[in-house]
């Protein structure tokens, strides 16, 4: 995350050597810290955080965290921020939290979100604070297991960041499908990520002990229903088994029809969007 070096033929930092040295870091970097800043122009920290602060104040950075700073390009000057996905594993790795992109905020560059939502919902593996940033939200959903899950990096337009597999999302949506838009927002996206092929029986079945039973039992029944799909092997571990059946609708009634194959209890409709 470092600056680059000074020019050659520079000797030295020009006097205001606070400005200077967030000019370069404007130019030269996607995100920085004050020790890089400072770093560039050969000051001390507190001789570089007037100009930062002034950077700030003028639109052209913003800080998500502290001793953290972002350039804002011009085309996105109006909304006093940049896209999250831009800074968000910086962001990480400056507070020291593992992280993936998750539920809708996967769903969507897997290609199965119909709903954009409106904050970058990151799943974290220890509590964070939701943040805004001019027009640009981030919502943080805490899962102790964070660093045993899969995850695949994104490209970005400034580095990469990490998002969950397609089996991943499916199952934190059905595990906490208020995070996904309701249930039936929910069964769309697992329907469109299963006709999408990006459903695999085999890793959703390893991934099964990895979350609650409910989770599984959710993702097999409804694109079961809604496809021509099977899953055999996820079946075999969240359906063979002597507990509780789960609930499809966690917020419904202890009441419904049980499939016993899935040992769900069906206490609500479904309707997929078509």
């Amino acid at each position: 995350m470092g600056l680059a070096s000074t020019p050659a033929g520079l000797v030295g930092p020009p006097p205001d050597s606070g400005r200077w040295a967030v000019t370069r870091a404007v130019r030269s970097t996607h995100a920085f810290t004050t020790s890089d800043a400072a770093a560039a122009a050969e000051i001390r920290q507190d001789s570089a955080r007037p100009a930062l602060a002034r950077l700030i104040n003028n639109g052209l950075a913003f800080s998500p965290a502290r001793g953290l700073y972002i350039p804002i390009p011009p085309e996105f000057r109006s909304w006093g921020a940049v896209p999250a996905l831009w800074f968000i594993d910086s962001l990480m790795a400056h507070l020291d939290r593992t992280y993936y992109v998750g539920y809708l905020s996967a769903a969507q560059p897997h290609g199965a979100a119909h709903q954009r939502p409106q904050a970058l919902q990151v799943v974290v593996d220890r509590d964070l604070r939701d943040r805004s940033f001019g027009r640009v939200r981030l919502r943080f959903i805490t899962n102790h297991a964070t660093s045993d899950l899969p995850t695949v990096r994104q490209n970005t337009p400034t580095g990469t960041a990490l998002v969950s597999t397609p089996a991943v999302t499916a199952l934190d949506l059905a595990n906490r499908p208020d995070n996904g838009g309701a249930l039936h927002n929910v069964a769309t996206v697992l329907i469109d990520l299963a006709r999408g092929g990006m459903l695999d029986d085999a890793e959703l079945a390893k991934l099964a002990g990895k979350v609650p039973l409910a989770a599984s039992r959710r993702v097999g029944w409804i694109v079961e229903r809604h496809t021509d799909i099977r899953f055999d092997a996820l079946a075999h571990v969240a359906g063979a088994t002597s507990d509780e059946p789960s609930k499809l609708d966690q917020h419904g009634p202890r009441r419904g029809p049980v499939d016993r194959h899935w040992r769900l209890r069906i206490n609500a409709d479904v309707e997929p969007d078509s």
